[in-house]
């Protein structure tokens, strides 16, 4: 870039697969008649059940069955 900022080699490695969530997204509203608050209300569901693993991953990096809020 001319401004001398430098991208991180993973940017367009996200990028990519927004689109491509994006893209499947589409492809399952089309396909299935959902709303918005459907389809928002189905994300939601699973950011909270992979945010809990990553939450007790970080956490108990030795025991992944421990619960996140365990000591």
């Amino acid at each position: 870039m001319s401004d001398g900022i430098t991208i991180h080699p993973r940017y367009f490695i996200v990028r990519k697969a927004a689109s491509e969530l994006n893209e499947a997204m589409a492809k399952i509203l089309k396909t299935h008649g959902l709303t918005f608050g459907e389809i928002t209300s189905i994300l939601a569901e699973e950011i909270l059940i992979w945010n809990k693993y990553a939450i007790r991953h970080e956490r108990h990096p030795d025991d992944s069955e421990k619960k996140g809020d365990e000591a």
